[in-house]
């Protein structure tokens, strides 16, 4: 954690995911470890304007990581982000039921990969936080 002014903080993750049950239970994995969760919603379905929102959204807040998934929203691809985030210097965490797919933000500038897990109970809730409390160590 962050020391300031004699408090700690709260490191900030920023979740950006286009299932919003995912969202929240990613949102409620992180805040039980401690974390801030914020989540970016475009408000377009242009890849350069949501690149623009995204970057904006960056330069506004202070933020420790983010978690980025791979199929997003009208057909944009994690890829199309993973660059706004390397220039704003937020250090982002691949996020896909896909190996390959975790691969391909991993060579974009990923710090690390969570697999989203399915089972016979559904999401596998307990990887995500396993994931999450790994960023905590960095």
């Amino acid at each position: 954690m962050c020391i300031k002014s004699g408090k700690a903080m709260k490191k900030t993750l920023l979740i950006i995911e286009d299932d919003n049950e995912i969202v929240s239970i990613v949102r409620e994995e992180a805040q039980k470890l401690g974390f801030e969760t914020l989540t970016f919603l475009p408000l377009s379905n242009l890849k350069d304007e949501i690149n623009e929102q995204l970057s904006d959204f960056c330069k506004e807040r202070i933020l420790d990581f983010a978690l980025l998934d791979f199929e997003l929203w009208s057909g944009l691809k994690g890829y199309d982000l993973a660059k706004t985030l390397v220039d704003s210097n937020i250090k982002f965490i691949a996020f896909s039921s896909s190996h390959e797919k975790n691969s391909m933000l991993i060579k974009r500038g990923a710090i690390s990969a969570i697999h989203k897990d399915y089972n016979s109970r559904g999401f596998d809730k307990q990887k995500v936080a396993n994931g999450l409390a790994e960023l905590l160590k960095m």
